[in-house]
C-alpha cells in the first residue's frame, strides 16, 4: 500500500472499523463494545486459568516422610496432591522453605507458588502437616 497525500491508500479520512471487527464472534477484546478487560476474561472463563495459588505448609521436619534431603519436594508433592490432585512440578511451580528441614525436630515452613508469577491477588491456603494428613 502506498501513501497518497498523507493518507494510506484505500482508507478515507474518517476511518470506521468494519462490522467484522465489531462482531463478538471474532473474540477480539480491542474492538468489542465491552471495554473492561475483567469482563472480557470473566465472560470467557479465563480467570480460573490465570489465577495464582499460594500454599503455606507448617510442620516439624521429622514428620515429613522419606529421606531428609528430599523433604522439600516430598511436602510439596503432598500439598499439591491434597489441593490439586497432582504432584509438584519443579519446572512450573515455585517452592521456598524456611527452617532446617534436613535436621530432625525443627519447625519448618514451606511456601508453594502455583500459577503465573507476580499475580496481584493469589488464592492462599494454609495447612499444618502432622505426619499423617494436612
Amino acid at each position: 500500500m502506498g501513501r497518497v497525500r498523507g493518507k494510506v491508500q484505500g482508507l478515507e479520512e474518517s476511518y470506521q472499523p468494519s462490522n467484522k471487527m465489531l462482531d463478538p464472534r471474532f473474540n477480539c477484546p480491542f474492538f468489542t463494545h465491552d471495554t473492561k478487560p475483567d469482563n472480557f476474561f470473566r465472560r470467557r472463563g479465563l480467570f480460573s486459568i490465570v489465577m495464582a495459588t499460594r500454599i503455606l505448609v507448617k510442620c516439624s521436619s521429622e514428620t515429613i516422610p522419606g529421606e531428609a534431603i528430599d523433604r522439600r519436594t516430598t511436602i510439596a508433592n503432598i500439598a499439591c496432591q491434597h489441593r490439586f490432585g497432582r504432584d509438584f512440578d519443579k519446572n512450573n511451580d515455585g517452592l521456598h522453605s524456611a527452617g532446617h528441614y534436613t535436621l530432625n525436630q525443627c519447625q519448618c515452613h514451606f511456601l508453594i507458588d502455583i500459577g503465573p508469577r507476580g499475580s496481584q491477588h493469589p488464592e492462599v491456603y494454609y495447612y499444618r502437616w502432622n505426619g499423617e494428613a494436612l
